[in-house]
């Protein structure tokens, strides 16, 4: 990962998650799908750099939100930030 960098998630507000859900549910999809244990320095300094921000139906303030509080943390230009966006599921990709 570059050195300063943020990794937002986002879904609609039926979907949405806390920031602290969303660390959880990252680190779930580590220790199940990824080549080192979620733990220790290096996962507290990844995890802090994980935020959520609920989006869709003209309520994107959350996300807006945090994609500002993200380039202020990450010192990028406004406009910097890159964004992915997965196809619309029917059903919340997450179990509560």
């Amino acid at each position: 990962m570059p050195e300063k960098y943020r990794v937002i998630g986002s879904a609609p507000a039926q979907f949405a998650l806390s920031t602290e859900e969303f660390r959880e549910h990252a680190r779930q999809a580590a220790e199940q799908f990824g080549t080192s244990k979620p733990e220790g320095e290096a996962w507290d300094a990844f995890a802090a750099n994980l935020s959520f921000g609920q989006r869709g139906s003209g309520q994107d303030r959350p996300l807006a939100g945090a994609i500002k509080e993200a380039e202020k943390r990450s010192a990028a230009r406004p406009g910097a930030c890159s964004t992915w966006r997965s196809r619309r599921r029917r059903s919340s990709p997450w179990s509560r």
